[in-house]
């Protein structure tokens, strides 16, 4: 009976050993190395079902075992199953923390799958571990996020210790690209029927002070001709946008100056604006500014400026839908005020490579207190606006559309438009009162009313980019027309800007 239990202890402490054997880090390299080398051949052959049979059936009896922990989170992750993927590596980093090499891997998982603000709460803390990967998943983690200065310091960081280190040397050369040095020239021409005809050019230099802050100097030149007489408008301005690493909340301040050949003094303008980057590639702006007004012919006469505050919500760049939201109040030199509230959405139809088709709506309502609608000629009745345009309770509903089509490897063409399918607004007109006289109608006899207006505006641009494959130069044609009730408006302009090479890793 002795002998019996003794030997039942014998068997309880051998078993016990083995299982705490069994269950140690580090133990399925030495202890069972067949079971990973077999599930390692079904993940190399594609047979992941294979590969975590084997490997639950291992963990069933080694729970704690890292290398199993991680290697079915790879089969789970390569074979689609992101969900149970995501439960072994957070057990594995769970149970081992302090494991670089769970950590390299989790955190490539998050990023992989789009969560790059935790790919930093997982690889900060190992960040001063001189590991090359380390540096770049952190660095690619910040670039996702828009925080391209942390970004590039990062990939730098790890071509310091691994100059080989393709995925580092990659983004940081992206970044590289999209922030060098541009200089572009734009001549254009615009007629409209006020009628004024403009012609000039204008330059345009930029140099990114960090990733997230470009610096811009404008120089222009340009003629009016307005019933033969010509005006000059020379004019400088300058910009910057900042936005601040990995918050993207940021601001972009811009001031200039045009002399006109028709004014002593110069027109100065401003423009301050804040914006904060939302999920899912929207932004919310807001912005104060002030500008002159050159765009009636009174105005070249007479000195015109505006002040104004607007909100914008902004989603550009999207496979889903793009589109726009905006509120702007305008407040004219004279106290008159106005208010415009516009909005757009485009959806895409069908596949989008290589070529793109949106179709979509667009709202503008427009509203000015008081018209600026004055009487030119009593024979034939006609008023103008002056010395500017004022819109008085303009609403508008139009179709939209854009197509974006690759001609050739180095050439594209992008067409856009709207037509307003139905559009109305208050019109001014003058009208001779009383009964019709011979002669010319009397001024005294010459009211002004507002009429409902009913119209179909409509807007139309093409434009072709061509990037030299011989040169870092980049042209752009573009011709567009503009009609409303009131402004019919043609512009044709080049625009061909020169990026001067960065030095790549």
């Amino acid at each position: 009976m002795e002998q019996s239990i003794h030997t039942a202890a014998k068997k309880a402490i051998i078993f016990l050993s083995w299982f705490c054997l069994l269950t140690s880090p580090g133990f399925s390299q030495d202890t069972h190395p067949g079971v990973i080398t077999a599930a390692e051949q079904h993940i190399v052959n594609g047979r992941y079902d294979s590969a975590i049979e084997t490997l639950e059936g291992f963990l069933a009896t080694n729970p704690r075992d890292r290398d199993a922990l991680l290697m079915i989170a790879r089969a789970h992750y390569w074979s689609g199953n992101i969900p149970a993927a995501g439960q072994y590596f957070e057990r594995a980093f769970e149970l081992f923390p302090g494991d670089l090499q769970t950590r390299i891997e989790f955190g490539r998982f998050l990023l992989e799958t789009n969560r790059p603000e935790r790919t930093e709460v997982v690889l900060t803390p190992v960040r001063s571990s001189g590991n090359a990967e380390v540096l770049a998943l952190l660095g690619t983690a910040k670039y996702w996020s828009g925080d391209w200065t942390g970004a590039k310091q990062h990939f730098e960081q790890a071509l310091m210790i691994d100059p080989k280190h393709e995925g580092a040397k990659t983004r940081l050369n992206e970044i590289l690209a999209a922030t060098a040095t541009t200089f572009t020239l734009t001549p254009e021409y615009q007629t409209d029927n006020q009628p004024v005809n403009r012609l000039g050019s204008t330059v345009r230099f930029t140099v990114h002070v960090t990733p997230l802050s470009p610096f811009s100097f404008q120089a222009g030149y340009s003629t009016t001709t307005a019933r033969d007489t010509v005006r000059t408008f020379p004019q400088a301005s300058v910009s910057l946008i900042h936005v601040w690493p990995g918050s993207g909340f940021g601001f972009d301040i811009s001031g200039g100056v045009t002399q006109a050949s028709m004014r002593h003094s110069p027109d100065w303008s401003y423009n301050v604006g804040m914006f904060l980057r939302i999920r899912s590639g929207i932004s919310l702006k807001g912005q104060y500014g002030y500008r002159p007004y050159f765009e009636t012919e009174s105005s070249l006469s007479t000195p015109v400026s505006i002040t104004s505050w607007s909100i914008l919500l902004d989603r550009p760049r999207s496979e889903d839908w793009i589109g726009q939201a905006s509120f702007q109040s305008i407040r004219y030199f004279d106290g008159n005020t106005g208010t415009d509230l516009s909005g757009w959405i485009l959806f895409p139809l069908g596949d989008q490579k290589p070529s793109s088709v949106k179709i979509g709506y667009g709202l503008a309502v427009q509203d000015t207190r008081e018209d600026r609608y004055e009487l030119v000629s009593t024979m034939p009745i006609t008023g103008s606006y002056v010395p500017y345009y004022t819109p008085l309770s303009l609403i508008s509903h139009s179709a939209l559309l854009s197509i974006n089509l690759p001609v050739s490897n180095h050439l594209r063409l992008h067409i856009n438009g709207s037509y307003g399918v139905t559009a109305t607004e208050e019109a001014p007109v003058y009208s001779q009162q009383g009964p019709v006289v011979q002669g010319p109608p009397s001024p005294t006899g010459i009211v002004k009313k507002n009429e409902a207006r009913s119209f179909h505006p409509w807007q139309a641009r093409a434009s072709l980019d061509l990037t030299l494959p011989s040169a870092p130069l980049h042209l752009a044609f573009e011709v567009s027309r503009f009609e409303t009730a009131y402004y019919q408006i043609s512009r044709a302009l080049i625009s061909a800007t020169y990026t001067f090479p960065p030095a790549l890793r």
